[in-house]
C-alpha cells in the first residue's frame, strides 16, 4: 500500500472534521486518496466521477482494504450488487442508476469527483448529485478546478450542502450579476448569469467549508507550467469572417453551441498539420515523451498517422474506461512509447501522464477548465524541479487565435473566490 503523504493525512483530518466540506486541493495533489481515507471505513457509499476515473477510485479503495466489495456501474441498466461497500458510477448514468442503488448505500456517504461538472442546475446529473449530497451523512465534493468558469456554477453544490440557503435566482443576482437579458429567455429563470459580483463576500461565505492547497504550498521547489502560444503564418479560411467574434467570446462552449464553427475549425486544424508535425518532430529531438492534445478525431488520427515513425498510443472518447487506463499505463511504462495522442476532453482529466514534461495542444475546446485539466496531466506530487512546457499551436488572425484569449481571461475572477487554505 502506498502510504499517504503528510498533506494527504492532514487533508483527511480536515475532511473528518467537516463532514460536508469540499476538497478543492490543486490538481495532481492526490485528492482521491485524501477522500478515500475519509470514508473507507464509514460504511457503504457512492462515488460519482468521470468515466475515466472509475478504475482509479477502485484501486484506491482496494489498496486500503483488499476485501472491499466494489460495484462499478456500466450503462443505464447496470447490474446492482445489493450488499456492495462502494458503488462507482459516472455522471452520464448517475440519474438513471440513482433510484436503483440500495438505500442503505445511497445516504451514508457520497463523493462527487470533479464536481465542477455539476454546474448546470437543469441537468439530470446535477439533480441526482444534489439529492445524494443533501441526504448523505458525509459528502465531500472534489475538484482541482472548483469554479471552472463563473460563480453561478457553484450554486448546485453550495446549496445542496447548506453552505448557502439562497435559491438559484437570488444567488445568481447576488454573485453572478444576473439580469433578465432579452437573449436569455431559454435559460433558467430567464437570467443571464455570465457575470460576477460581490466576489469577496462569496469567498468569505465559502472559505470555511473548502480545503484548498496549492502545489506551491506542498511540492518543494514547484514550478508552474510554462505556456507558450506558437503562431503559424497560414491563410485563414474566408468562412471565419462570417462569425460574430463578440458572440464567440461570450458563448460558454462555442464548438458545441455555434453551428458550423466546429467544422471550420477542424478544417483549419487539418491545414496547419504540416506546421504542427514539424513542430512536434523538433520537440521530439529534445524530449523522450510528449503529450499531444487535439479535439477532432480526424485531426488526432491524422497526427498519429503522419507521426507513425514514433511509437504512440491514442486515447479518445471511442475508448472504454479500461482501455484508457491501460493505454495511459503503457505510455508511462514503455520507454519506447514516445507520443500520447489524446482528445483534450476525454483524455484531459483523471489520467496520470506525469512521465512526460511536454504538452502540445494542436486544438483546444476554448472551455477554460478543459485546458487547465489537460495541462496538469504532466504533474505529480512526487515530481519536482522542472516546469512543464505547454505549447498551444495556432494560426495568426484566426478565430482559433482569438478564442484562446478567453481561456486566460477567466483566471482573475476565479482567483478572487477560490483561495488557498493554510492548515
Amino acid at each position: 500500500m502506498k502510504l499517504p503523504q503528510a498533506h494527504q493525512y492532514s487533508g483527511y483530518q480536515w475532511l473528518r472534521d467537516h463532514p460536508k466540506g469540499l476538497c478543492a486541493d490543486d490538481m495532481r495533489l492526490g485528492k482521491t486518496l485524501t477522500a478515500t481515507l475519509s470514508v473507507h471505513d464509514k460504511g457503504p457509499g457512492v462515488i460519482a466521477c468521470p468515466a475515466s476515473a472509475k478504475l482509479i477510485w477502485r484501486d484506491h479503495f482496494r489498496e486500503l482494504n483488499p476485501r472491499v466489495k466494489i460495484n462499478i456501474l456500466y450503462g443505464r441498466s447496470a447490474h446492482i450488487i445489493e450488499d456492495a461497500d462502494v458503488y462507482i458510477t459516472n455522471y452520464d448514468i448517475l440519474g438513471d442508476n440513482l433510484v436503483r442503488i440500495p438505500k442503505r448505500a445511497r445516504y451514508n456517504w457520497f463523493l462527487p469527483d470533479e464536481f465542477h461538472m455539476l454546474g448546470n442546475p437543469m441537468a439530470r446529473r446535477t439533480g441526482a448529485a444534489q439529492h445524494l449530497a443533501r441526504h448523505s451523512l458525509i459528502c465531500h465534493p472534489l475538484s482541482g478546478t472548483p469554479m471552472p468558469n463563473r460563480p453561478i456554477e457553484w450554486w448546485p453544490m453550495l446549496n445542496a450542502l447548506d453552505i448557502t440557503s439562497m435559491n438559484y435566482p437570488t444567488f445568481a443576482k447576488r454573485y453572478a450579476a444576473a439580469w433578465h437579458a432579452p437573449w436569455s429567455k431559454d435559460k433558467p429563470y430567464g437570467l443571464d448569469v455570465r457575470g460576477a459580483s460581490n466576489l469577496a463576500e462569496l469567498h468569505d461565505l465559502t472559505a470555511p467549508h473548502i480545503l484548498r492547497r496549492m502545489k506551491s504550498q506542498i511540492i518543494e521547489g514547484y514550478k508552474s507550467p510554462e505556456i507558450a502560444l506558437i503562431t503559424f503564418d497560414r491563410p485563414v479560411d474566408s468562412r471565419e469572417s462570417g462569425f460574430n467574434r463578440e458572440v464567440l467570446r461570450q458563448t460558454e462552449n462555442p464548438l458545441l453551441s455555434i453551428e458550423g464553427l466546429s467544422e471550420v475549425l477542424k478544417e483549419s486544424a487539418l491545414r496547419k498539420l504540416p506546421d504542427c508535425i514539424e513542430f512536434i518532430e523538433n520537440r521530439l529531438q529534445e524530449e523522450q515523451k510528449i503529450i499531444v492534445f487535439s479535439y477532432h478525431h480526424e485531426v488526432i488520427d491524422a497526427l498519429q498517422l503522419r507521426l507513425a515513425a514514433y511509437p504512440s498510443v491514442q486515447v479518445t472518447g471511442h475508448n472504454t474506461t479500461e482501455q484508457k487506463y491501460a493505454l495511459a499505463a503503457h505510455f508511462r511504462s514503455d520507454p519506447d512509447c514516445r507520443l500520447f495522442f489524446g482528445n483534450i476532453v476525454s483524455a484531459g482529466q483523471s489520467i496520470d501522464l506525469s512521465v512526460a514534461d511536454t504538452i502540445i495542444c494542436v486544438e483546444t475546446t476554448f472551455v477554460p477548465w478543459h485546458f487547465r485539466q489537460a495541462i496538469e496531466r504532466t504533474e505529480s506530487v512526487f515530481k519536482t524541479g522542472r516546469a512543464a512546457s505547454v505549447y498551444v499551436l495556432t494560426t495568426e488572425n484566426s478565430i482559433d487565435h482569438f478564442l484562446l484569449e478567453r481561456i486566460f481571461s477567466k483566471e482573475h475572477v476565479i482567483s478572487q473566490v477560490v483561495k488557498p487554505s493554510y492548515l
